[in-house]
């Protein structure tokens, strides 16, 4: 049984824990930061993920070349998971919720009341608790999984990507 999950909205841009134009780390606490998080979803008792992610931050230029490969290669190894879906919406869809930025819905099974959304930006982040903000992060989650490519769709897209950069 998973005792929580979370849905990611990811536009179409990258938050990496490498510096883009050098390949090197951020630092070595923001790589075993990014290791710790991504743990949850392999444990014995893991983790839900429903992410859907804008088709442009897939390819992204000027981004090295093998940190992009090895950051598609882990979408699809993940995305083989059962507790994890990945789901990419396309860059010539409609108009979107997604384009307005990213976000998260931490979702706690029965406690329903204790869901919480969190969007960040530049220099903050935001923690959304009212049950009707949370209700409209939700119905946005709804429109765009609809609008994104399926997940088997999405793991294609993903596969033909990583092999055309």
């Amino acid at each position: 049984m998973m005792s929580a999950a979370s849905t990611a909205v990811m536009a179409g841009h990258h938050r990496g824990d490498r510096d883009a134009g050098s390949g090197r780390s951020e630092g070595g606490r923001a790589g075993r930061g990014a290791a710790r998080r991504q743990a949850v979803l392999t444990r014995e008792e893991p983790l839900a993920l429903w992410a859907v992610i804008g088709e442009g931050a897939l390819r992204m230029r000027g981004v090295d070349e093998s940190i992009m490969d090895e950051q598609l290669g882990r979408l699809l190894s993940m995305g083989r998971r059962p507790n994890v879906n990945v789901q990419v919406l396309r860059s010539d869809a409609p108009f979107h919720v997604g384009q307005l930025g990213s976000f998260s819905i931490l979702s706690f099974g029965d406690h329903a009341d204790l869901d919480v959304v969190h969007t960040e930006n530049l220099t903050s982040a935001v923690y959304v608790e009212q049950r009707d903000q949370v209700s409209m992060y939700r119905e946005a989650t709804r429109r765009l999984t609809s609008a994104a490519e399926s997940v088997e769709a999405s793991a294609e897209l993903i596969a033909e990507i990583r092999k055309t950069q």
